[in-house]
């Protein structure tokens, strides 16, 4: 029973933790939660925040990048030529570039998924005073109710696609591509540009 624990608490955060060979207090530092929370997310009691989430990763690539820009400074300097450095540099900074491009259109489609989530929870807010109101000569007209409650499902199946879930994975891969876009500009300057 206890491996079966330690194997499934080894499956989550606690196993990136050590793979990353980061200590919890540092961890929950580095995350902006507290070593409790920390502790709980990885007993797999809590779920972790979002913007936890955006940070883990950014820690998680710049790791990675350390762990590449080493060999590539050792590299660098014995076999690749100054006109080879250079397209290296020029090749990092358009792919950094086109991260962040590509995380301003995210960006730009995560304000109107936000603003379409926005008037949906209005519009089934709307539904719902209408389908609590009595007709206005007291007596329910035939099928307005039924009408309403097809539109309200319809809107609030609409509602998923906009939702917090949603907005949440698009917050996350906005902020993957701006921490890729900074692993490209490290490259570049890297190679001395």
């Amino acid at each position: 029973m206890k491996a079966s624990k330690q194997y499934h608490k080894m499956q989550g955060l606690a196993a990136t933790r050590l793979r990353l060979g980061i200590s919890q207090q540092a961890m929950a530092l580095e995350l902006g939660i507290s070593n409790s929370f920390l502790s709980r997310i990885e007993n797999g009691e809590r779920i972790i925040p979002a913007a936890a989430l955006a940070k883990l990763s950014a820690l998680e690539i710049t790791i990675a990048a350390a762990a590449t820009v080493q060999p590539l400074q050792a590299v660098q300097g014995e076999t690749w030529s100054t006109a080879e450095k250079e397209s290296f540099a020029r090749a990092a900074l358009d792919k950094g570039e086109r991260c962040r491009q590509k995380a301003a259109k995210l960006q730009l489609d995560l304000d109107i998924m936000t603003t379409r989530y926005n008037q949906l929870c209005e519009s089934l807010n709307k539904i719902a005073s209408l389908i609590s109101q009595p007709a206005a000569n007291g007596e329910a007209a035939p099928g307005r109710a039924s009408h309403l409650e097809k539109h309200r499902d319809a809107m609030a199946a609409k509602l998923g696609r906009y939702g917090r879930f949603a907005q949440t994975a698009l917050r996350h891969k906005i902020a993957l591509l701006y921490a890729e876009a900074d692993l490209h500009t490290m490259d570049a300057y890297s190679f001395g540009r």
